[in-house]
């Protein structure tokens, strides 16, 4: 097997794991394998909701994994170990090595060491950053012995290249653990999560399309499906539309990895651009596999064979604030709160007066003390920090 054909399988895995966190110990063990290391870690810590914490490992001693089990030791982690992204940024990689904390007594670096270090017995490290925020991060990490040779550009790009479709199943991944902690029947899960989910078949077909999805189907003018249960889309849009899907069934022709991208992201518009929703395309193969999936639904969705799945949102799709961690971090009110959430929305002063049945006056005056409580000193500002603290779904490009 090539390595370009090796690496498309393991993104294919990388998707279904995302619907069936049992497969990520065989993603890591691939990773680790095929980027020459000894042991891979993927993990979530986000300090604002606690309860989307995960961690998933390959060839890490039990010693080491309850040590990271350890809320302090995870964001000791996050918060060394996140300024080393500030030259590549989001989705980029670093390596580093850490043989110098075993030096520092007294130090976050030394607890990291005698921790997490020390019974793995690793000192090389690469690592790409798929998520980042104040409180927030996700990284999966690959590890050498402090005996092995340093990591390369090679094993650099190859996690930047899988960062991609790792941080679009964190997306996925997420989008899930909101239904199924909200107790939500898992037997009709797609049909409850917040955006628009559509499954094709190896060839191209739809065979389910959730809610959300049907919605869009029925009242828009930019997509549709043709006689053979096909997506139709605007002629100038067809073509790229087609292309992310025969690459999420791994059936285009590639020669190398500048080619090579699995999926994609895209708008779809009307043809008087007024109109228009956001898609993510990737591949998903294993939806049996996942609990809750194996009754109520139609039997093209119960194969081994490729499969695509599209993501899709519209522009008001609605923004999930964080609002627990507003009221307690910055002291908001119900109301303030309230206003937050539409503001996020895109509503203007005026709309959100409506909506709250106040006076534009008094949602003047609740945005300054928003503004105070918050830190913020212009509209545009406070909504970068709102969204920071959205939980909606983001297409990954």
């Amino acid at each position: 097997m090539s390595d370009f054909e090796r690496e498309n399988e393991l993104i294919g895995t990388i998707y279904d794991a995302s619907m069936n966190s049992a497969l990520w110990s065989n993603v890591l063990e691939e990773i680790v394998d095929y980027t020459e290391s000894k042991t891979a870690i993927f993990t979530v810590c986000d300090q604002l909701n606690p309860k989307f914490d995960f961690v998933y490992s390959f060839n890490i001693p039990e010693e080491g994994l309850l040590a990271y089990a350890d809320e302090q030791v995870k964001v000791i982690d996050m918060k060394l170990h996140t300024p080393h992204w500030q030259s590549v940024g989001l989705g980029g990689a670093v390596k580093q090595d850490f043989t110098s904390y075993a030096t520092m007594l007294g130090t976050d670096e030394y607890i990291f060491y005698e921790k997490c270090l020390k019974p793995t017995g690793i000192s090389h490290v690469c690592a790409v950053l798929l998520e980042q925020a104040k409180y927030q991060w996700a990284v999966l990490a690959t590890h050498r012995a402090a005996t092995a040779k340093p990591f390369e550009k090679t094993q650099l790009d190859i996690l930047t290249r899988l960062g991609v479709h790792l941080r679009r199943a964190l997306q996925i991944h997420r989008q899930l653990s909101t239904v199924k902690q909200e107790n939500q029947n898992l037997s009709s899960l797609l049909d409850y999560i917040r955006v628009g989910v559509i499954i094709l078949d190896q060839d191209s077909r739809l065979v389910y399309a959730n809610k959300k999805a049907q919605s869009v189907f029925e009242h828009s003018t930019y997509i549709s499906i043709d006689r053979f249960n096909r997506l139709k889309v605007n002629v100038r849009d067809q073509a790229t539309l087609d292309q992310y899907i025969l690459s999420a069934l791994f059936q285009r022709n590639i020669t190398n990895f500048n080619d090579s991208e699995v999926g994609g992201v895209m708008s779809l518009n009307d043809e008087s651009d007024q109109d228009s929703i956001l898609i993510s395309v990737v591949p998903f193969s294993n939806l049996q596999n996942h609990v809750g999936l194996n009754s109520g639904y139609s039997e093209n969705l119960q194969t081994q064979s490729p499969q695509v799945a599209i993501f899709l949102t519209t522009p008001n799709h609605q923004v999930y604030l964080a609002k627990q961690y507003l009221m307690t971090h910055y002291q908001l009110s119900n109301r303030e709160t309230e206003i937050c959430e539409y503001f996020a929305q895109g509503l203007d002063l005026t709309q959100i007066a409506t909506q709250c049945g106040i006076t534009l006056s008094s949602v003047r005056t609740y945005l300054k003390h928003i503004f105070i409580k918050v830190g913020c000193k212009s509209q545009a500002e406070l909504m970068r920090k709102l969204l920071n603290y959205s939980t909606s779904f983001q297409h990954i490009h």
